[in-house]
């Protein structure tokens, strides 16, 4: 699948709640589907478009290299979200109070194919960091 596709397909998979409209919001649903498209190719190097930092970059990329060293890839992974709210705004940075949850996603290898678990809607504060790249996720806790 080409890289624009699983982004589109991705974007267009992902649930979009309560103050969603708020620009901040939707930047942080670009960044989920750029996110979401690194694990659906395998390719760690796609998460420069998504952290502020590489000690968040290397996060994301230890588990994108666990499944392919697994010599799994992995269908789905498109964030669900209930709802995003502004909390704090800055020039530099912008705090949203989020809940979403990983919708249906599968590893698959040549032989075999898993449903991972699915998870409950999880509320995370996530700080969007201005660079000269744009905007990145600079923390999510």
């Amino acid at each position: 699948m080409t890289s624009w596709l699983a982004a589109l397909v991705t974007w267009c998979s992902t649930l979009l709640g309560t103050g969603d409209a708020d620009a901040a919001c939707l930047e942080l649903g670009r960044l989920d589907a750029r996110r979401a498209v690194a694990f659906l190719s395998g390719d760690p190097e796609r998460l420069r478009d998504v952290y502020a930092t590489p000690t968040l970059r290397e996060a994301d990329a230890s588990v994108l290299r666990g499944w392919s060293d697994r010599g799994l890839r992995l269908e789905g992974m498109a964030q669900q979200r209930t709802s995003c709210h502004v909390v704090a705004r800055s020039s530099r940075q912008v705090v949203l109070d989020v809940v979403d949850r990983l919708g249906p996603t599968r590893a698959v290898g040549p032989q075999q194919a898993y449903r991972l678990p699915s998870d409950q809607p999880t509320r995370r504060r996530v700080v969007l960091t201005w660079t000269a790249d744009g905007w990145r996720i600079g923390a999510a806790r």
